[in-house]
């Protein structure tokens, strides 16, 4: 296919069709297996998703980050100044997959199965450190969301 601009490009995934799946800061765009670019969703809005305490207001946009496609088509995508998980279906509709409380925000995201793992980081800005702490969070299909680990504090050298 012809060359295509991109600004940003923050995660790579492989769909079940064998196209390629790349996500902007506000795009997830699609490589077929000729090389052919096209847009899947694009200038997706902050809208009913919270934004973490420790980015600024001015960044704009989702700020997208890893991604996963689904057996079925289905995208997930980790929207970092959403604090939020994605879904983006194979007709484009953007939804909240999974929210997650503030000072948390998504940043990665796994699929094993049906299940949808997401790997999640708060920000600490403490007198002894400002790290990111990560947990790991599960999704079912049925909804459920299972937290099954999470680092709490910063290790010593």
């Amino acid at each position: 296919g012809d060359p295509v601009e991109a600004k940003w490009l923050h995660g790579l995934a492989a769909g079940p069709d064998g196209s390629l799946y790349y996500a902007e800061k506000e795009s997830v765009r699609r490589i077929d297996a000729e090389g052919n670019v096209s847009t899947v969703a694009e200038d997706i809005p902050l809208t009913d998703c919270g934004k973490p305490p420790a980015g600024p207001d001015h960044r704009g946009g989702p700020i997208l980050r890893s991604l996963a496609v689904a057996k079925d088509g289905t995208i997930y995508v980790a929207a970092m100044a959403c604090n939020a998980l994605l879904r983006i279906t194979p007709k484009g509709e953007v939804s909240v997959a999974v929210e997650a409380e503030a000072p948390w925000a998504a940043a990665g995201v796994a699929l094993r199965g049906d299940d949808v793992y997401v790997l999640e980081f708060k920000y600490i800005d403490v007198e002894a450190a400002r790290e990111w702490l990560p947990r790991v969070r599960k999704l079912t299909p049925d909804g459920q969301v299972t937290e099954l680990v999470t680092i709490t504090a910063v290790p010593e050298e």
